[in-house]
């Protein structure tokens, strides 16, 4: 962040701002950043981002099957519903494996989703 912050001639505050979309970053400012970003293969590392804003960025989602065309049509539904969220998804695939999705449940709820949407149509009692 401190070569991006150099190259485009701004304090690392302001990239920081600038990613996140801050109103107090110019349109003129944050492409700069962005150009400057990208000219240096620089990524913006999200999780401490989310540290301070305690939010994952992320829905987490189980299906029972990747080779069923109605799960891929769920997936692809989730995706567009929340394409202008700015949230992405997580992925967790439990074979028709109900403890599995348990498991995956768990593991995936250790991660803080802003939601988690659990699919198919058999689901142990927890």
């Amino acid at each position: 962040m401190a070569d991006v912050a150099h190259r485009a001639n701004v304090s690392t505050m302001t990239v920081s701002r600038a990613f996140k979309r801050d109103a107090s970053v110019s349109a003129d400012t944050r492409d700069r950043i962005l150009k400057a970003a990208e000219e240096l293969g620089y990524v913006f590392d999200s999780i401490a981002a989310n540290l301070s804003s305690r939010r994952s960025g992320f829905v987490a989602a189980t299906i029972p099957s990747i080779n069923n065309a109605n799960f891929a049509d769920t997936v692809r539904g989730m995706t567009e519903g929340l394409r202008d969220s700015g949230l992405e998804i997580l992925l967790g695939f439990t074979d028709y494996n109900i403890e599995e999705e348990e498991r995956l449940v768990g593991q995936l709820l250790q991660r803080r989703p802003e939601a988690i949407i659990v699919t198919g149509g058999r689901h142990t009692p927890r």
